[in-house]
């Protein structure tokens, strides 16, 4: 997938999906190009990085367009990073704590922070999936609709629903 026709399907649903996820009062930034991560090894790359800055409700996602074959595909990877977002106030805690400890304690606890950070991830992404059945593109579709009875409300005063037709 080419960075334009990724550009395009994350302009389409990053809203839908921050309503869904109910962080409007984020201001998310994406950043494209390829990443580095020491972490990538053998078959196993990077395809997104979060970071937050908590304190004033800001995230930045960084996505490798070049890791992406489907609109599926880069939706799945901008909700786990978006699902990083959640838990943001726990980086305060690890940015007090890190200053607080030796280098070597720093790498034994940057191990166990991430582990539990993509865990954690993990298992509200198969809640998601398995347990609510709300894969990234129906998530992003539901909360499309949402968003656009919400414009209309707050240009008309008053909601539209489709209307059922008796025969």
């Amino acid at each position: 997938m080419d960075r334009t026709q990724a550009k395009r399907i994350v302009d389409r649903y990053l809203r839908a999906l921050r309503c869904a996820l109910q962080l409007n009062d984020w201001q998310i930034d994406i950043v494209w190009g390829h990443i580095d991560d020491d972490r990538a090894t053998g078959n196993w790359q990077i395809r997104g990085k979060c970071r937050v800055k908590p304190e004033y409700l800001r995230a930045q996602i960084e996505l490798d367009d070049a890791t992406f074959d489907t609109e599926a595909d880069l939706l799945d990877v901008l909700r786990h990073e978006m699902f990083h977002i959640f838990h943001a106030d726990l980086y305060l805690f690890k940015e007090q704590a890190f200053v607080q400890v030796s280098e070597t304690a720093k790498e034994a606890m940057e191990l166990a922070w991430q582990k539990g950070v993509e865990s954690l991830v993990l298992h509200v992404e198969r809640m998601m999936d398995c347990g609510l059945g709300m894969l990234p593109l129906a998530m992003a579709a539901r909360a499309s609709e949402y968003v656009r009875r919400r414009r209309d409300f707050e240009k008309t005063g008053a909601i539209r629903r489709p209307v059922k037709r008796s025969k």
